[in-house]
């Protein structure tokens, strides 16, 4: 040192009564809340769980909360809560306006629970809470002051109810609160499906809409007769609900996307499961989550992922899971892409396409380009799509995936950093080769010092950075500029591992040869975390190796960041910059000084040291280092601009052998006055240092001004 979660969505696993367990189901539509009510994590929920576990016996609660609810003052019904058979259940509207069949148990969450939730409140005044889907449904005081989460959910900030009803909802440790307005009461609530039936045969696929969201089955009477033996067979031995799930497309959904049926370690199942995939296409079935959407997006990205090797496994199967994605799904996807209003699923499903082999994949993402998906934006950041996946497993994506992709990504791809340094830290020269033919400028970002200080990049993609930099710094004056300063930093990166390596200084050799500054490794704290003398101190033989080559000394250099806006000479900051375990050595100082020699020079810029290196060194105690500056000329007499000589520096820090050995090279006054007419003795008496003044007094050294310099 110197001196100086996805979100995991809880809904019903049907479009008929939910349990209150609160299971979670991937992706249940979102409902049109404002601020939806629907999205919860896991840790959320398992609270929210913790809080309806006790609820049962509290009675009056859900009658206070009956009813239709808005989420502005005077706007429509969103959510309803209502008595069922005896269950007090919550519903909301679904995206054309209508009451959703699908219900959900509400449990009531018993006063005290309320209170421990929402904070402190008078134990007179009633409240009440009833759990809905993504969390819980309050009756509270208008005007009561409750704490959710700030932007950077990195606090909290105050809130107060403003119509004394509050849908209160966590997701993660994010706390966010909906107000809601009781509203009239208006349409009538749909009847749930009835419970069904056993299938009989030949009237396995209903006439009627059974289906989640008032759906036919996609699959006809016909399409199911000509089912093999094997699959009708296993139909008939399913439960009801199974077979309406088998019939509506859930069945086809879960082969299609869980681990339950995909995973590698299944082995022969999978080849089961495979065959029963693509029988139930062939027969006219399209996969379909709980709410009765079409699903090709999410079971499809499952059906890539389970069949993705994360290491040098064989899948059973592989090859033909592929084929089957290709050949009966993948056309499917143009459509979707077209009415896709939320891009993020399909933008996941395109992550597990582009690392299909080449021939499957380019094909296919070729034909969703054709329509400009590639190019538009999904998230915050407003990249598009293209570049989203260039930066997904990049050194894994193949070559005429990622050649296309680049070109889909604009002009900007080739150069975007994201991609680059991804490819730095897990090194393909392949892929960085096509990075460079497609327009990728080197000189930028601490590219070429990233990609030399990683090992596995070092002996592959740096050589490549570094000629393209190399030649595209020939272009221009400012692509050449970039240049030099890329190669600085490298140089610095080089200089920091303190060489030794014949082979180190042969390659630092040709970076200075191709513009590589060494001043300025160490003038510009952001090619450098050190500075010269740090360096000096650390690597005397990289510092004088330096100096062979025309490190300049007459010059001021920066000191750390940490150390404020502050310079100085090498010399002043080499004696300056105290490092526990690298004294200074009087050989470096020799080189310095025989190269520039300012030993008895002091500074005079903004920023500089008041001190001279001769009192830098006095007052840090270095005896060989204060011998090595009379060597060279310091002046133990020089004075400073209050009159006091360096030597005044050993009368501070009571050092008699630093006073010795400056008087055995120079005669040093001992009388000398400062321009308070105040005397070294004096000083040395008002500062305590008694050895000192007793040494003074030896000289021959008279006291004068002490009544002065014991003055506040």
């Amino acid at each position: 040192m110197l001196a100086y979660p996805q979100p995991v969505t809880f809904g019903a696993a049907s479009p008929q009564r939910c349990a209150s367990s609160y299971l979670p189901l991937p992706r249940f539509p979102r409902l049109p809340l404002t601020r939806s009510l629907i999205h919860i994590r896991p840790i959320a929920a398992f609270v929210l769980a913790v809080l309806f576990t006790s609820a049962a016996n509290v009675a009056d609660c859900p009658e206070v909360l009956l009813g239709d609810y808005s989420d502005t003052a005077d706007g429509p019904a969103v959510v309803r809560v209502e008595r069922v058979n005896g269950r007090v259940q919550a519903r909301q509207k679904d995206a054309n306006g209508q009451w959703g069949t699908a219900v959900f148990d509400s449990p009531v969450v018993p006063p005290h629970e309320v209170r421990r939730l929402i904070g402190p409140i008078d134990r007179s005044v009633p409240v009440c809470g009833l759990g809905v889907q993504g969390g819980v449904l309050l009756k509270l005081p208008v005007g009561h002051e409750y704490a959710v989460s700030s932007a950077t959910e990195k606090s909290t900030v105050p809130q107060k109810a403003v119509s004394g009803y509050l849908a209160y909802q966590a997701s993660g440790f994010a706390v966010s609160a909906t107000d809601l307005f009781p509203v009239v009461r208006h349409g009538a609530s749909p009847l749930p499906p009835p419970i069904p039936s056993k299938a009989t045969v030949g009237m396995e696929v209903p006439a009627l809409p059974v289906c989640a969201g008032q759906r036919l089955p996609d699959m006809s009477q016909a399409a199911f007769d000509a089912l093999p033996s094997t699959e009708k067979n296993g139909f008939h031995r399913m439960e009801a609900p199974a077979q309406t799930r088998f019939v509506c497309g859930q069945h086809l959904h879960d082969l299609m996307s869980q681990a339950t049926f995909l995973s590698p370690a299944l082995g022969a199942s999978r080849g089961d499961t495979l065959y029963r995939i693509s029988t139930l296409l062939a027969a006219g079935q399209i996969p379909r989550n709980a709410a009765g959407e079409a699903s090709w997006i999410t079971a499809s990205q499952g059906l890539l992922a389970h069949n993705r090797a994360t290491g040098k496994e064989t899948i059973p199967f592989q090859n033909e899971y592929y084929a089957l994605f290709i050949r009966d799904v993948a056309p499917r996807l143009s459509d979707v892409a077209d009415s896709a209003v939320n891009l993020y699923p399909l933008v996941y499903l395109l992550k597990e396409m582009i690392l299909l082999p080449a021939e499957l994949g380019t094909p296919t993402l070729k034909a969703l380009g054709q329509k400009g998906l590639l190019r538009r934006t999904a998230g915050a950041a407003g990249e598009t799509i293209a570049i989203q996946l260039l930066q997904h497993s990049t050194p894994t994506i193949p070559p005429e995936t990622f050649a296309f992709l680049l070109a889909e990504g604009g002009p900007g791809a080739a150069n975007h950093s994201g991609v680059m340094t991804t490819l730095i830290d897990n090194p393909s020269a392949k892929h960085i080769q096509l990075m460079l033919n497609a327009g990728a400028r080197p000189a930028q970002h601490g590219w070429l010092a990233r990609a030399r200080a990683n090992p596995a990049a070092a002996s592959t993609v740096y050589p490549l950075l570094l000629n393209a930099a190399a030649a595209n710094a020939r272009s221009s004056p400012e692509q050449a500029r970039q240049f030099s300063d890329q190669i600085t930093m490298v140089l610095g990166k080089l200089l920091k591992r303190c060489p030794t390596d014949p082979a180190d200084w042969q390659e630092i050799d040709r970076l200075v040869e191709q513009g590589a500054r060494m001043r300025g490794v160490f003038d510009n704290q952001g090619f450098s975390e050190t500075n010269l003398a740090v360096y000096a101190l650390r690597c005397p033989d990289g510092f004088q190796a330096l100096l062979q080559r025309g490190l300049p000394l007459d010059a001021n250099y920066p000191y750390p960041d940490y150390a404020g806006k502050r310079q100085d000479t090498p010399l002043l900051m080499y004696v300056t910059v105290l490092l526990e375990d690298y004294p200074p050595l009087p050989s470096t100082l020799k080189a310095m000084l025989t190269q520039h020699n300012n030993a008895n020079v002091r500074p005079a810029c903004e920023g500089c040291n008041l001190l001279s290196p001769l009192e830098m060194a006095v007052q840090a105690g270095h005896v060989e280092v204060v011998k090595v500056l009379l060597d060279f000329g310091a002046d133990p007499n020089d004075p400073n601009k209050d009159g006091r000589p360096a030597f005044i520096r050993a009368l501070v820090s009571n050092n008699v052998e630093m006073l010795e050995v400056m008087n055995a090279k120079r005669k040093l006054d001992v009388n000398r006055m400062d321009k308070k007419t105040i005397s070294m003795l004096a000083w040395a008496n008002c500062l305590g240092a008694k050895e000192a003044a007793a040494w003074l007094a030896r000289e021959g050294a008279v006291s004068q001004g002490e009544a002065l310099c014991k003055k506040p």
